[in-house]
């Protein structure tokens, strides 16, 4: 079996694109602010000087150079549970819906941001303490807290 010359060097040319672009790859990968180890978990965690935020655990770090924006939330900032209808909200041991609830946060109770973002299950979770009771901590669904 015979293959043509104009096969032989197409697959070459693709050969050599396909090369060429994972070196593309490679070299943005290596340059930017994004280490990658593990896409189940990432935090993203705001930096105000140059380099990259570095964390120990299985997670995606991103450093950013942003300062706290109106919306936006960031560990040390106050915070108050909110839009739970009353209901209050549900502050568990670990980020995620398989966390075990550890107390009812009520209505309007004031948290401060320890640590996150965690994004699991589809959400975005903020570890958080209370101001009152610092012993009283835990991850919170970002959706139902407001900026102070």
């Amino acid at each position: 079996m015979k293959i043509s010359r104009h096969v032989f060097i197409a697959a070459i040319i693709i050969s050599l694109i396909f090369v060429f672009l994972f070196i593309i790859y490679q070299t943005l990968l290596t340059q930017s602010n994004i280490i990658l180890k593990d896409i189940s978990t990432f935090r993203i965690t705001p930096h105000l000087g140059n380099g990259i935020s570095t964390k120990s655990s299985n997670e995606l770090v991103i450093a950013s150079q942003t300062p706290n924006i109106p919306g936006v939330f960031s560990v040390g900032m106050s915070i108050h549970i909110s839009k739970t209808g009353g209901d209050g909200l549900l502050i568990r041991s670990v980020a995620g819906f398989n966390g075990i609830p550890k107390y009812l946060g009520a209505e309007s109770e004031e948290f401060e941001i320890i640590e996150g973002p965690v994004i699991i299950d589809s959400k975005i979770w903020w570890k958080i303490s209370s101001i009152e009771n610092p012993q009283k901590n835990g991850w919170a669904i970002q959706e139902f807290l407001m900026q102070n």
